[in-house]
């Protein structure tokens, strides 16, 4: 009888992140905070004034609307309501201030860094940040491929023959 022995030799072992990169991570997750919660307000304003039967189409482009509803005096808001609608665009203008400054302070943290002005040309900063922060240095992987395995399970993509599942 063969006897195993007790460690795995197709284990990889990945090198530990860095100090900046673990700062890096602190940074990009706390931005994406913020973005949740200007989100969140957004959302909250629209269905404040949605009560009162004022529709703005979603997203943070038509801001201006719903301030404009707020500001003009000849809509039918309460005074209650007019007042704590008043505040909601600036909490969201201090979201936006904040999360655009963390991203500004991690762009210059990885700037001079060749990778990172290369992924950005292709991918975008912000999808570059993140490939800057998360992942174990790419030499680590031996192909395209496996990082797509680091990365974790993908959408089925749609057979251009055959059955369809």
């Amino acid at each position: 009888m063969r006897r195993r022995s007790s460690s795995n030799t197709t284990m990889r072992f990945v090198e530990p992140k860095t100090e900046g990169q673990q700062s890096r991570a602190i940074v990009f997750r706390t931005r994406e905070q913020l973005v949740n919660q200007r989100t969140e307000l957004v959302n909250a304003l629209r269905a404040h004034l949605y009560e009162f039967g004022y529709v703005a189409p979603q997203g943070i482009g038509h801001l201006w609307r719903l301030a404009e509803i707020v500001e003009d005096e000849s809509t039918e808001l309460p005074v209650l309501v007019r007042d704590i609608c008043r505040d909601i665009p600036d909490q969201i203008d201090q979201f936006e201030h904040s999360a655009r400054g963390i991203e500004e302070e991690d762009r210059r943290a990885v700037q001079g860094s060749f990778d990172f002005s290369t992924l950005a040309n292709h991918v975008g900063p912000i999808t570059a940040l993140a490939i800057e922060t998360f992942p174990p240095p790419m030499q680590t992987f031996k192909c395209g491929r496996d990082f797509a395995a680091w990365l974790g399970p993908v959408p089925r993509q749609k057979s251009t023959g055959g059955k369809q599942r």
